[in-house]
């Protein structure tokens, strides 16, 4: 099968003709119908500083926002069963009847920050697939992880509707939390660069009521006036600049919340005579629990929340530079692997 390697410490790809894993006990074989390339995919992709970790366990397969078809099942307490439409989320059976945390061997060609999907098949605890609703597309299935990031950011926040949210960043997860914010009935504002103006224009298909071209007009005093100068109830950071997260705090209210979804290489200065006399918050949100899982699936099901529209480019693996050089240069959005 072909499949996309991180081999080397240094910048780039490769892909690569492996065997297909074998099924091992407690594990599931997926013959692999979507995934997606994550935010952290493109930056071990440029091999930017925070990835050394991952070096140990090279050369390695790449993904881990996918769906899949169920094909071998290994042995093991689970319910699933050969072509069972699935996908990867988090473990939803810690435990074992003992009591004891489930240990597992690592299957070959998987390490930190990759699950090893963009391949024709992957190998995946059992534990860790949840079944598709059937009116789910593997494509939305590959969107769920993004999506449960975005969502856990929404509800860590305690966000109510009717309040006004900023979203800075129309990358992927800027624009997955903006839908879980329109779920929520929140007033948004969506900001940008001229770079993002493809992706500023989707955000107001999907329901931006403001969309801001930082590179045309200042933020922090645009919102300040279009909330009669309170500033905006929650702030979402996810663009991983760290001068964002000082911008933030500039545009939010007193006692508000600036929630930090973006990956950052590099430490943030912020002005902490602000943050304590504003009385205001700095929350750190990473990926998601399993109930927020269960409430994405849920609002997908009843078609309260819709995925498609991030979609930008469908690619097979062969062109995985391709891939990565669009989600590079932001002329894509959601570009899927669809092996």
């Amino acid at each position: 099968m072909k499949a996309i390697f991180k081999a080397e410490p240094k910048p780039g790809v490769e892909v690569r003709d492996v065997p297909v894993p074998k099924v091992m006990d407690g594990y599931s074989l997926l013959k692999v119908k979507a995934c997606g390339i994550c935010g952290s995919d493109v930056h071990i992709y440029e091999w930017t500083p925070g990835y050394d970790v991952m070096i140990p366990y090279m050369p390695l397969i790449l993904g881990h926002e996918f769906s899949g078809e169920v094909v071998e099942v290994g042995e093991g307490e689970t319910e699933l069963r050969e072509g069972d439409r699935v996908l990867a989320g988090p473990s939803r059976n810690r435990r074992g009847r003992s009591g004891r945390a489930l240990r597992r061997e690592r299957p070959p060609l998987t390490g930190p920050f990759a699950g090893a999907a963009m391949a024709e098949y992957v190998l995946v605890s059992s534990d860790r697939l949840w079944k598709l609703p059937e009116n789910v597309s593997y494509d939305v299935g590959a969107m769920c992880e993004p999506l449960a990031v975005a969502m856990n950011a929404v509800l860590l926040s305690k966000i109510l509707p009717g309040e006004r949210a900023v979203v800075l960043g129309p990358g992927p997860i800027g624009l997955l939390t903006l839908l879980g914010l329109k779920a929520a009935g929140v007033y948004v504002f969506m900001t940008g660069k001229a770079a993002d103006e493809k992706r500023l224009k989707l955000a107001k298909r999907l329901g931006a009521d403001v969309i801001l071209n930082v590179d045309e007009v200042d933020p922090v005093s645009t919102i300040l006036k279009s909330t009669g100068g309170r500033g905006a109830d929650v702030v979402y950071e996810a663009t991983g600049v760290p001068a964002t997260i000082q911008e933030g705090l500039n545009m939010v209210r007193r006692g508000g919340k600036v929630v930090a979804i973006g990956i950052h290489s590099s430490p943030a200065s912020i002005n902490m005579l602000d943050l304590v006399r504003g009385a205001k918050q700095i929350l750190g949100s990473y990926s998601g629990p399993t109930s927020v899982w269960t409430r994405e699936l849920a609002l997908l099901a009843r078609g309260l929340i819709s995925l498609e529209p991030l979609v930008s480019h469908r690619l097979p693996l062969r062109k995985a530079t391709r891939g990565f050089e669009l989600a590079l240069s932001k002329e894509g959005v959601k570009i899927l692997f669809t092996p």
